[in-house]
């Protein structure tokens, strides 16, 4: 929809140094789980609500991560976000797709860089807002 700006909730699920991914069976990128927060529904709550319709699993919001600012262009239209992200915590193994769209992939954080991961701010800012507690946790990105 142009003009409106979406909010995002995203969790952040790391085992074993793997980060948990939702990944688009049409468009072929990943992203991190979570959704659209509905009008009247906190970040957090959404969180939850979107894991378990995307997985069937009950999760447990964390930590506040970092807040990123996105704009891109899908090569019809601009888009702005913001996408909110926490820590998670919940079942690690079998995590299968309730959705037909997408599918859940286990990726080194380390890796980030190495597939098409979206938005691409978050290669570098999601490791730093793991690991350094002192690292400004809001950034905005524009993709071309």
């Amino acid at each position: 929809m142009p003009g409106t700006i979406e909010l995002l909730a995203r969790g952040v699920l790391v085992h074993s140094d793997q980060i948990l991914l939702c990944r688009s069976l049409t468009q072929r990128h990943a992203y991190l789980p979570g959704g659209h927060v509905e009008f009247g529904e906190s970040i957090r709550d959404a969180l939850v609500r979107e894991i378990e319709e995307e997985i069937g699993v009950t999760v447990e919001t964390g930590e506040f991560l970092g807040l990123l600012e996105h704009t891109f262009h899908d090569g019809k239209e601009r888009h702005a976000e913001l996408n909110v992200l926490f820590r998670i915590r919940g079942e690690a193994t079998d995590l299968r797709s309730r959705e037909p769209q997408i599918d859940f992939v286990w990726q080194p954080l380390s890796q980030l860089g190495s597939i098409t991961f979206l938005p691409k701010a978050l290669v570098e800012l999601l490791p730093q807002w793991l690991l350094d507690p002192r690292s400004s946790r809001f950034a905005s990105a524009r993709d071309a």
